[in-house]
């Protein structure tokens, strides 16, 4: 479909007397280069639901912009495919979160929300939009410069509180990303690249060459939990999840295709389903024996992984201004919603923005859901480096820095 893109985008551009932006887009996130490198396309754009950790998957496809040269949105995301969530977030944390990270990521604009009519409207979410359009006023977004920046030492003025809630391998791969796989968990070695994952298990029927059994290998010191959170099964047959430790089935669920004339994704097994391992060195193995796929990601519990970081930190400027966002690790979406978590305030802290212009500067801290202003401070910028006041941090906040005066 490559070469049709670049027939139809002249095409398209012939008629249009008013220079619309065209562009294209794939029910999978990562969509293919064949066709996103068409230069008819003036936008790349992904398109998610479902995933656990929202901010992680939005910054890591933000990149897409620089991979092919071009602007990059989402032009869809959601909490699920079937819009299953919608009831249990009121406030709209998930609104809230992909908004907010993506447009921190770099992207041309913020993430499309699909449900306007049945959700945002109904419940008057629309402050979320007027918060991050407050925060990012008179952003020089017209600058080539502006974009993604890099974040340096991060340091708290007490020691954050450890995590709420377990380690989430959450693939980005593509849908027909099928092969086996190991994992060496070690409290040393970095977790896969959510782009090397996959984000489905395929059974033996429906597509045998794809199927991807996942193998898990450890040495823990204490007895600790894995998981396996299933986010939609498929509705032409239906799946298997088995789970086996050194060889031997721990756990099985069928998720059986109640209602075979109807093709539609099945939520009702949706759900975490866990095992308890015992400490010393062994081998899990998960995997998918029924007929066609189930959506997943791998939770984990006390295993041997490398802390992660008290705030997922996203940072967009031009080494004179920068608009910052904080996540606290524990305040994702599905975290507060469905898991209850009630994340411990992490402390006031500094970060340091390198390759910064000399100067004065003022900092100002950013209620993410109100819209105000909740504090500034006046710094200065030497040798390169600025250090920046971090406030203390619930959910999420914004700090901004400007040029003084």
């Amino acid at each position: 479909v490559g070469p049709w893109h670049e027939q139809m985008g002249r095409f398209v551009k012939d008629l249009d007397v008013y220079d619309h932006l065209v562009t294209t887009s794939f029910a999978n996130t990562r969509g293919d280069p064949r066709v996103w490198g068409v230069e008819e396309l003036d936008y790349v754009q992904s398109h998610n639901y479902g995933a656990p950790d929202i901010t992680d998957l939005m910054s890591h496809f933000s990149a897409k912009a620089e991979e092919y040269g071009r602007p990059h949105m989402f032009g869809e995301f959601g909490a699920d495919a079937m819009a299953g969530y919608l009831d249990a977030d009121e406030r709209g944390y998930h609104l809230h979160e992909g908004i907010w990270a993506s447009t921190m990521a770099g992207d041309a604009g913020c993430a499309a929300l699909w449900w306007w009519d049945n959700y945002i409207r109904p419940k008057d979410l629309y402050f979320h939009f007027d918060a991050l359009s407050e925060f990012i006023e008179g952003a020089p977004m017209d600058d080539p410069e502006f974009g993604p920046i890099e974040v340096g030492l991060v340091t708290y003025e007490d020691d954050p509180p450890g995590p709420d809630r377990p380690v989430s391998l959450q693939g980005t791969a593509p849908f027909d990303f099928g092969e086996p796989m190991e994992i060496r968990l070690e409290a040393d070695t970095p977790l896969p690249d959510p782009a090397e994952l996959p984000g489905f298990l395929h059974g033996t029927r429906n597509h045998p060459e794809m199927h991807n059994p996942i193998t898990l290998r450890f040495d823990a010191e204490e007895e600790w939990t894995v998981g396996v959170r299933v986010a939609g099964v498929s509705g032409h047959g239906g799946a298997k999840l088995r789970v086996t430790l050194d060889g031997e089935e721990v756990l099985f669920e069928d998720f059986v295709d109640e209602l075979p004339d109807d093709t539609e994704t099945m939520t009702q097994y949706d759900g975490d389903y866990t095992i308890q391992v015992p400490p010393g060195e062994h081998t899990v193995v998960i995997e998918n024996t029924g007929n066609d796929w189930l959506q997943f990601a791998i939770v984990l519990e006390g295993a041997p992984v490398p802390p992660e970081p008290p705030a997922r930190i996203l940072a967009i400027g031009n080494g004179e201004s920068a608009y910052i966002w904080m996540r606290h690790r524990d305040a994702g979406w599905r975290s507060i919603v469905l898991d209850g978590v009630e994340p411990n305030t992490l402390p006031e802290g500094s970060l340091e923005l390198p390759g910064w212009t000399d100067g004065s500067y003022t900092v100002e801290w950013f209620d993410t859901w109100e819209g105000q202003v909740t504090g500034t401070a006046s710094v200065e910028a030497s040798g390169g480096v600025l250090s920046v006041p971090l406030p203390p941090v619930e959910v999420d906040a914004g700090v901004r820095v400007t040029p003084a005066g």
